[in-house]
C-alpha cells in the first residue's frame, strides 16, 4: 500500500521545513513494493527538486550508514552532479527507494561527499534519514482510501435492523417495548408506537436508489430517523460505561438475546469501551453495542471524509485500516441480523 509519487512528493514538501535547517542534504526513505525504477522515473518527472535514489545495497548496519550514504550518492552521480549548489533554503533532497523499511535508528549520520558534488565537494555533512513508509500522510478523502464499501455496508445494516425490528414487533411486541422507550423521545414528531417509527424508516430505505451512495441522516428536517440513525443518536448521548446496557435493550428487541452471535466491534469503539468485567460477560449487551457503535463510527467517518480539510492527515495505511475495519464491523453486524430474518423469535 504505497502513495503515488505526486502524493508522496506533496507530503515531502510539508516535511521539509522541519528538517535540519541549513543542511545541504536532506534524505527521506520510502519502501516501494513495485518496480522501483518506474517509481523513481515518475518522481524525477514530477519534481525537479527531489532526486530519487534506488537503494540496491547497504543500509543494514548502523555504523556503516555514513559509508552507505556516500556510496549511494556516488551511484547517482549522473542525477546529482548537474544540480546547482545547495543552499540553506534549497537543499538537495534525496528520496531513497527501497524494498524494505528503514530499520536502523533514525539518527543523523556524517557522510563525506565526493569531490564532484555541487558546491560541497569533499565536505563531511550530517544527513538524517527519515523513513516515510509508515508516516506519509493523506487526507481522509484521498482516493486511495477506497471507502465505497462503507456506504453499501451501512445501507445493509440499516435495512436489516429495520426489517428485523419490524418482524419482532409483529410477533412479540413486549420484547421491543424497552427499546421503544429509549428511542421514542428522539424522533420528531414523537411516534405513537414502534411500528409507526419503523414504517417511516422502511419507506425511506425502500426509496434509496443507490446503496453505494447511502448515508445516514440525522437531520429530521429533511428525513425521518431510520432505526440505525436512531441508534447513532443514542450512542452520541450515552457514556461508554452505559453502552452495553443500551445494547442489551436492542438485542432483546431483535429477539436475539438468548443466543447473540459474536460480531466485530470497531477498533475505535474498542478503545473507548468500558473495562468492567460485568460488561465483558454480557454477551447480549455487547452484541447490541457492536451494532450501534458500528453505525456510529461509520457516521463519524462520513463526516470526516466530507470535511477532510478540517481534520489532520494520517498515514495511508492507518486511514485505510480504520476504514476497512469499520466496513468489516458494519458488514458483520448486518450479516448477523440478516441471518435471523424470518426465523421467528
Amino acid at each position: 500500500m504505497i502513495l503515488d509519487p505526486a502524493d508522496l512528493l506533496a507530503y515531502i514538501r510539508t516535511r521539509l521545513p522541519d528538517r535540519q535547517p541549513g543542511a545541504p542534504i536532506v534524505a527521506f526513505w520510502y519502501c516501494v513494493d513495485g518496480p522501483r525504477g518506474e517509481y523513481a522515473a515518475a518522481v524525477a518527472a514530477a519534481a525537479a527538486g527531489v532526486i530519487p535514489c534506488v537503494v540496491r545495497r547497504g543500509f543494514q548496519v548502523a555504523n556503516q550508514l555514513s559509508t552507505d550514504l556516500t556510496d549511494l550518492i556516488v551511484d547517482h552521480r549522473a542525477s546529482l552532479e548537474p544540480l546547482p549548489p545547495p543552499t540553506a533554503a534549497d537543499p538537495v533532497v534525496l528520496l531513497l527507494l527501497s524494498r524494505g523499511e528503514f530499520f536502523l535508528p533514525q539518527t543523523a549520520s556524517a557522510a563525506r561527499l565526493p569531490e564532484w558534488f555541487p558546491g560541497a565537494g569533499g565536505r563531511e555533512v550530517t544527513v538524517w534519514v527519515e523513513d516515510l513508509t509508515r508516516t506519509a500522510a493523506v487526507a481522509w478523502d484521498h482516493p486511495a482510501v477506497q471507502n465505497a464499501g462503507l456506504y453499501e455496508a451501512v445501507y445493509r445494516l440499516d435495512r436489516a435492523l429495520a426489517d428485523r425490528l419490524r418482524e419482532v414487533v409483529g410477533l412479540d411486541q413486549p420484547r421491543t417495548d424497552g427499546w421503544f422507550r429509549l428511542i421514542s423521545g428522539l424522533a420528531k414528531p414523537r411516534p405513537a408506537n414502534l411500528v409507526s417509527h419503523l414504517d417511516l424508516g422502511l419507506a425511506l430505505l425502500a426509496g434509496v436508489t443507490s446503496a453505494a451512495k447511502y448515508r445516514i441522516t440525522l437531520d429530521q428536517s429533511t428525513a425521518p430517523l431510520t432505526p440505525l440513525a436512531t441508534g447513532v443518536v443514542l450512542v452520541g448521548q450515552t457514556s461508554p460505561a452505559d453502552l452495553v446496557g443500551l445494547g442489551s435493550s436492542l438485542t432483546e428487541a431483535l429477539g436475539m438475546a438468548a443466543d447473540p452471535p459474536d460480531v466485530l466491534l470497531p477498533l475505535t469503539a474498542l478503545l473507548e469501551e468500558s473495562t468492567s468485567p460485568k460488561h465483558k460477560k454480557n454477551k447480549a449487551g455487547r452484541f447490541g453495542q457492536a451494532i450501534i457503535q458500528a453505525g456510529y463510527t461509520a457516521h463519524r467517518l462520513y463526516s470526516v471524509m466530507a470535511h477532510a480539510a478540517d481534520y489532520p492527515m494520517y498515514p495511508l495505511a492507518l486511514v485505510r485500516g480504520v476504514t476497512d475495519d469499520v466496513v468489516r464491523a458494519v458488514g458483520a453486524a448486518a450479516g448477523a441480523i440478516e441471518a435471523r430474518l424470518r426465523t421467528g423469535v
